[in-house]
């Protein structure tokens, strides 16, 4: 057999060129089948949160910066929030990953731009070894193997080039001119290193760079002035709903400081749950609730009509008047 026939009443259309793909087009969707199996494996593990609303607020900055620094329309980048209480932070292909931990230490917008341009520089970075997360098998871990097996590390020389190209960036953003709060809160992390040791020891990526231009901008360090907030206790930024691992912004109203011990930077404060009593309803009982509800509506619209006709018989005549 070496023809095939095809009977057919109208012509036949070859759409096979239609799919064709340049050799760039077929490798750059390898890498983004890459990212997607390494990023679902994160979220199936409990380690990464979902897509949520948090995320839309940290890619509003991330665009700031890419229209900032006239970013190619291609490039996509993307944020996520690792459930890590570790200050860390790495990229998956052009997804910039952030910890939970680090989040809630952020004191302001200029030091969070600058932790996202360093993501950046990373999320631009080649990193062929991540191509091979794109075979399904590769991938095929337990949450505990996760943390062993899986590493988003870079090495000394590549951090270097990311924190000169977040640099770059930063230089152009619409935070160029407030980069000395950026120094201060890595200053303060510079200083506190010892004692937070396994607070800034990563588990898959990446530890804070200090890049040395940010710390040369910084102020100098007043622990004592109440009006310096140079970073936040942890807990400070996201909650997590415990039934979808689901992370959103707290809403807490802001609350005035009294003295420079209610900073406490990097610190651990008591957690203070908000509880409610959990009333299971049954099908049953709703129903029987609407009906009740239906039944009060109509008896108080049929009271309110007999009130209009009392009130409307009680009228004297007009001719009498």
């Amino acid at each position: 057999m070496n023809r095939l026939l095809v009977e057919s009443e109208s012509p036949i259309k070859d759409e096979a060129a239609q799919h064709d793909r340049s050799p760039l087009e077929a490798q750059r969707e390898w890498r983004h089948e890459a990212e997607n199996y390494a990023l679902e494996l994160l979220e199936k593990s409990g380690l990464l949160a979902p897509a949520g609303e948090a995320d839309k607020v940290f890619n509003t900055i991330v665009n700031n910066l890419e229209i900032t620094n006239n970013f190619d329309e291609q490039i996509d980048l993307r944020c996520r929030v690792l459930l890590t209480g570790n200050l860390e932070m790495f990229s998956v292909g052009n997804t910039i990953v952030l910890s939970r931990g680090l989040i809630d230490v952020v004191p302001n917008e200029e030091t969070l731009a600058a932790l996202l341009a360093h993501g950046m520089a990373d999320a631009l970075l080649p990193k062929p070894y991540q191509d091979q997360y794109a075979f399904s098998d590769i991938l095929r871990l337990s949450p505990t193997e996760v943390l062993k097996r899986l590493s988003f590390e870079l090495e000394k020389m590549e951090t270097a080039e990311n924190t000169r190209k977040a640099m770059e960036l930063l230089k152009e953003s619409p935070c160029a001119s407030n980069l000395g709060n950026a120094g201060l809160f890595l200053k303060q992390l510079h200083s506190q290193a010892k004692e937070l040791k396994q607070l800034i020891s990563p588990q898959l990526g990446n530890e804070i760079p200090f890049a040395s231009e940010l710390l040369q901008a910084a102020p100098v360090l007043q622990p004592g002035n109440k009006s310096q907030i140079i970073a936040l206790p942890l807990g400070s930024r996201l909650k997590i709903d415990p039934w979808n691992a689901g992370v959103s912004l707290m809403k807490s109203k802001p609350t005035a400081l009294t003295s420079a011990r209610d900073k406490m930077p990097f610190e651990v404060t008591p957690l203070v749950p908000y509880l409610t009593r959990y009333v299971e309803v049954t099908d049953a009982q709703a129903e029987s609730k609407r009906r009740l509800l239906s039944i009060n509506e109509v008896e108080r619209r049929v009271a309110s009509q007999w009130r209009r006709a009392l009130a409307l018989s009680y009228q004297p005549d007009a001719q009498e008047c």
